[in-house]
């Protein structure tokens, strides 16, 4: 049992547990306790929170992703937005990182986007440009490249051609911008010979037709590609009065609804024999290993070189004959008319004239 001394001259007591009187042991104060409770709790409060907004982070960040994944960006952007606007004390599942870091690609994947339905193919080819050029590495690449796909598919030659993209040509190519070259690569060719020939540029026309010949003789375009290339050919030779042609001799007949044209190249020179009319040709024979120039007419033709047979549909053509190989050599235009049922003959001489 505890005991009490009290004193008639004093104020203060003392127990065994607590001394009372002036200058003794005070109490002690629960408030250490109670701190260090409310730390606790407050640590566990913030695991918790850390642990639901982890669990949020995942949840948001896999739909966002997935929409990453098919190129949705429009429904990726605000879902990234969303959770990066979040307070987290720590991003302890890293996804926030990746959010940003999808998100920084999303950004100019949508603006291309963006500019698909807002400006002109050729515009948004170049801004599918800049992002395949500044994002070389990014997982939306195979989602812009159909998209560039889709552009061309549903885009004329014309407007997928502006001064700009044509200029930035080798850029689509050197940044992998034009998936499925083969189809989609003389499509923009002949769109920029197009704008080429419209603005003048003649021989810059003529290397992108030709080039897009070259790139897939089998593709759609083809009959207009060459039909483009041979009346730009016939309008350069009739632009620098060109010597004229004289028309085919008939030689025999053929089955009605087509005309056959017999060429023979007695001439050391390869030749290129272009047709521009109801059906556009352009061929080329080899150059007569056996012949020689001529420095006047030939009583007849040598008939020793090699003979090209060409069949068209009848009708009114521009033809021209230019020389491959020789620099000098002046190119011949003339207008025939190829009647159906009719096989024609031409041989073909080089002439050489002393320069005054």
């Amino acid at each position: 049992m505890s005991s009490f001394d009290f004193h008639n001259d004093s104020e203060s007591f003392k127990t065994d547990d607590f001394d009372f009187s002036p200058g003794g042991r005070p109490p002690r104060s629960p408030l250490p306790f109670i701190l260090g409770g409310a730390i606790g709790l407050a640590l566990i409060g913030l695991i918790v929170f850390s642990l639901v907004r982890n669990s949020l982070d995942q949840r948001a960040y896999q739909s966002a992703h997935a929409a990453y994944l098919i190129g949705d960006c429009s429904r990726a952007l605000p879902e990234y937005e969303k959770m990066l606007f979040a307070f987290r004390l720590a991003d302890f599942g890293g996804k926030a990182r990746l959010a940003r870091f999808e998100q920084a690609e999303c950004l100019p994947y949508q603006q291309a986007v963006d500019i698909e339905s807002q400006d002109t193919p050729a515009a948004a080819l170049l801004a599918w440009r800049d992002f395949h050029r500044d994002h070389p590495a990014s997982g939306l690449k195979s989602a812009a490249h159909q998209r560039v796909n889709e552009l061309f598919l549903h885009s004329t030659p014309q407007s997928l051609a502006s001064n700009q993209s044509c200029e930035a040509l080798k850029d689509l190519l050197a940044n992998n911008v034009i998936p499925d070259l083969d189809m989609n690569l003389p499509t923009l060719l002949f769109g920029c010979g197009l704008l080429a020939e419209a603005n003048g540029d003649y021989p810059q026309a003529e290397y992108y037709y030709e080039t897009a010949l070259s790139n897939n003789a089998a593709h759609p375009l083809v009959p207009e590609i060459k039909s483009a290339l041979a009346s730009l050919i016939v309008q350069q030779a009739e632009a620098m009065d060109a010597p004229n042609l004289p028309p085919p001799v008939p030689s025999g007949v053929v089955s009605p609804g087509s005309t056959v044209v017999i060429i023979q190249n007695d001439s050391p020179d390869a030749l290129r024999i272009i047709f521009s009319g109801s059906q556009a040709l352009i061929e080329e024979l080899p150059a007569c290993a056996d012949c020689v120039d001529f420095t006047s007419d030939p009583p007849q033709c040598p008939e020793k070189g090699p003979i090209g047979t060409y069949t068209l549909a009848p009708g009114d053509y521009d033809v021209v004959v230019e020389s491959i190989e020789g620099d000098n050599v002046e190119p011949f235009s003339g207008q025939w008319q190829l009647e159906d049922g009719v096989e024609f003959y031409s041989c073909f001489f080089i002439i050489t004239t002393a320069l005054p």
